[in-house]
């Protein structure tokens, strides 16, 4: 059994590490052994943590943003090339 504050090996009787003083209860133990093989079973597997996926999550926005500017951008040059083959047509006509 393992302190969840700390992650001391305490064994199963123990209430109290002797470590740094925590009260332990089982809950904690069980969270702190399911941290410790999830981060273990990520970094064996190659996944990233869940502090490296969060920060990865931040360039999303600003890549949408940078896909929307630039379809206003391609939208606004489609309108003006429009407008100057109606401006040729109507001068032709004229």
């Amino acid at each position: 059994m393992f302190c969840g504050k700390c992650g001391a090996q305490i064994s199963e009787d123990t209430r109290l590490c002797p470590e740094c003083g925590e009260m332990v209860s089982e809950n904690q133990t069980d969270r702190k052994i399911v941290n410790e093989n999830t981060e273990r079973n990520n970094t064996m597997s190659g996944n990233i943590s869940d502090d490296a996926a969060k920060s990865q999550n931040h360039p999303q926005p600003v890549l949408v943003a940078l896909i929307v500017i630039q379809e206003i951008c391609m939208s606004q040059q489609k309108i003006i090339q429009h407008q100057a083959a109606a401006d040729t047509v109507a001068e032709k006509d004229a």
